[in-house]
């Protein structure tokens, strides 16, 4: 199991053990979530594994339940509200070249040497710009989240709602891979 870290905070964000996606030319990670009825002592039990007596018994406490996002429960996630689209615009704009050295160093550090490490660069621009597109042309069901940590240069997570789907979407390069 690989948990992905936040390389400025170092919280977990997200996990491999649940079904996802890489998109956008590789530059984003997307997994697929639902909302849910959680209470802050809940965990969330994943798809073959067997929940404990114990835990069915915790259900019928009286506990005060939240609709949440899974998988912004289970990371303890919190929804950063005052980013708009300005803002957002504004983050990727600074960020870019600072995540295009760590994709580049990524790129140069893998065993294929035969790679042209610029081209690869250009394409996981261009993967973020296509990326930045869809959240913004999407904006109205957009939902921006964060760490506890609130640090305001930490990774952002972007969860995308419509009728067809929930998604929630990650920039791969703001994250380290811890294997467990």
């Amino acid at each position: 199991m690989i948990i992905f870290r936040d390389r400025v905070t170092g919280e977990d964000h997200i996990s491999d053990a649940y079904p996802h996606k890489i998109e956008f030319d590789g530059a984003i990670m997307s997994f697929k979530c639902r909302w849910g009825m959680f209470g802050d002592n809940e965990d969330i039990v994943l798809a073959g594994e067997n929940a404990s007596a114990e835990a069915e018994a915790d259900d019928e406490a009286s506990e005060t339940k939240t609709r949440k996002i899974d998988l912004v429960h289970m990371f303890k996630l919190e929804e950063l509200s005052f980013m708009s689209k300005k803002g957002f615009k504004e983050w990727l704009k600074e960020g870019i070249a600072e995540w295009s050295k760590i994709i580049k160093k990524q790129i140069e550090d893998s065993p294929d040497k035969e790679v042209d490490v610029d081209a690869k660069v250009k394409e996981w621009k261009g993967g973020l710009q296509s990326f930045a597109k869809m959240i913004l042309s999407n904006w109205d069901n957009v939902m921006i989240f964060w760490d506890k940590a609130g640090d305001v240069d930490g990774s952002k997570v972007f969860y995308v709602g419509n009728e067809t789907a929930d998604t929630m979407y990650f920039v791969k390069a703001l994250y380290v891979e811890d294997k467990q």
